[in-house]
């Protein structure tokens, strides 16, 4: 999920909470009948934002799981490049070293 999308989503929540407050302190009730309807409206959008926060912790735990996979598999193979490499370097070393070896010996 982007920046955009989330801030959209808090601007929805927000525009929702105000208008619900807003209806409800404008309304003709009673100062407890008020109160329990902002109550209930604010357990309401207290669920609601729970919800998209969790489905937003899903979706992250989700794209991270998927980013480390990629990671780990990117440095195995790196790994292995790297072992291949020191292979063939201590061949080379080993190579050269006979070279001096025989070089050594045929000298008197």
């Amino acid at each position: 999920m982007n920046d955009n999308s989330g801030q959209f989503i808090v601007g929805i929540f927000v525009g929702a909470l105000i208008g619900a407050a807003t209806g409800v302190l404008i309304a003709p009730r009673k100062g407890s009948e008020t109160r329990e309807q902002v109550l209930q409206q604010t357990r309401k959008m207290q669920q609601e934002l729970q919800a998209e926060a969790d489905s937003i912790r899903e979706e992250f735990t989700s794209e991270m799981k998927k980013r480390a996979g990629e990671a780990l598999g990117w440095s195995s193979d790196l790994v292995g490049k790297v072992d291949e490499k020191i292979k063939e370097v201590e061949g080379r070393l080993s190579d050269m070293q006979r070279q001096l070896d025989e070089a050594d010996s045929e000298t008197p």
